[in-house]
């Protein structure tokens, strides 16, 4: 997958209160898909699903699943050009 293959609609991060490890909540078009990443600083830990799917009520493993690492690392380029594009703070500052 490449970062081109990904739009990013919007995206923002979340302290996730006192304790909890900070992520960026990103919502994005990949493919036909409107599509919602959680994204945590280590590289390992990404989540996707297809929000259609979700507000539907399926976030079944097999039926909303998606590769987070195959999405890492292209999404974290992408929310980085957005973010400098929309002047944001960078990736996890």
């Amino acid at each position: 997958m490449k970062t081109s293959d990904i739009k990013i609609i919007d995206c923002d991060y979340h302290r996730n209160g006192m304790g909890g490890e900070g992520f960026y909540a990103v919502l994005f078009k990949y493919q036909k898909h409107n599509m919602i990443g959680i994204i945590f600083e280590a590289l390992t830990h990404t989540a996707i699903l297809d929000i259609d799917k979700a507000h539907e009520g399926n976030i079944r493993f097999f039926e909303n699943s998606w590769r987070g690492d195959e999405f890492s690392e292209p999404l974290r380029a992408a929310i980085a050009v957005f973010l400098t594009k929309n002047d944001k703070p960078g990736l996890f500052e």
